[in-house]
């Protein structure tokens, strides 16, 4: 048994974080979901504001780009139900992924972030 499956197997089930963070720019009219990568297909969701504020820091963006602080709930609706053209998602990437051209080693398929996070959002008794 692994350190995961015994941690699930307690009495409390394992909770979504609070809040996640996007990095956003307010000068794409086409909505808050916006990929990072050349493609327009990665999404980079981060755990906490201080990793999303680095990225931007190491990444080289822009001025324009920043974190946004966002719900499971809202980020589930701007990725399950909202038209987004994101196929992935990288959870808390560093930003030399995104400038070597390796992130696609750590994402994944935003339908299976989704999945997990609608599984995760619901109650075990509903």
């Amino acid at each position: 048994m692994t350190l995961h499956d015994s941690m699930r197997t307690m009495d409390h089930p394992p909770r979504l974080p609070a809040a996640y963070w996007l990095l956003v720019r307010p000068t794409n009219g086409a909505g808050l979901v916006q990929a990072l990568d050349d493609q327009g297909g990665t999404l980079a969701v981060f755990s906490f504001e201080e990793e999303a504020r680095g990225f931007v820091r190491c990444w080289k963006a822009d001025a324009e780009w920043h974190p946004r602080k966002t719900t499971p709930e809202e980020l589930l609706h701007m990725l399950a139900w909202s038209h987004s053209t994101v196929e992935f998602v990288a959870l808390d990437p560093l930003p030399e992924l995104f400038s070597s051209g390796l992130i696609n080693l750590v994402t994944m398929r935003t339908e299976r972030f989704v999945d997990q996070l609608a599984e995760e959002a619901t109650p075990l008794n509903a």
